[in-house]
């Protein structure tokens, strides 16, 4: 095994096999935190098969006609849409969740939020 080898784990998904960093797994399966994607980010465009992070019942709800809308990752899967709208010096983020968020999720969404409206020096609103 080469060096480079004893840090990979390997999952097997829809009868494809996937790699990754151990410590990347560890923190897929244990993170309570969401992230605010913009579109076109490397983590879904980069695949020409996106069956690893993003249902494909839900590809026409994350990608519209060659448009990809920004994501929201949550356990390191799409989990939804959002966006963007600047009102009187406050970021109003709507989210647009594939399915029910657990109240965990929900929270990991909103503080993806704050995140989001500290970057840009703004108080957030979350709208769902």
């Amino acid at each position: 095994m080469t060096d480079c080898a004893a840090g990979l784990v390997s999952e097997t998904m829809g009868g494809e096999t996937y790699w990754l960093a151990a410590s990347a797994q560890r923190a897929t399966r244990t993170s309570r935190r969401a992230y605010l994607l913009p579109p076109f980010d490397e983590f879904i465009v980069g695949y020409k098969d996106r069956g690893a992070v993003l249902d494909p019942a839900f590809t026409k709800k994350a990608i519209s006609g060659g448009m990809f809308r920004p994501a929201i990752v949550i356990h390191g899967r799409v989990a939804g849409t959002w966006k963007r709208e600047v009102k009187k010096g406050t970021v109003v983020v709507t989210v647009s969740a594939f399915g029910e968020l657990a109240a965990r999720e929900r929270e990991a969404v909103a503080m993806a939020a704050e995140r989001y409206g500290r970057f840009l020096g703004m108080p957030v609103v979350v709208e769902c």
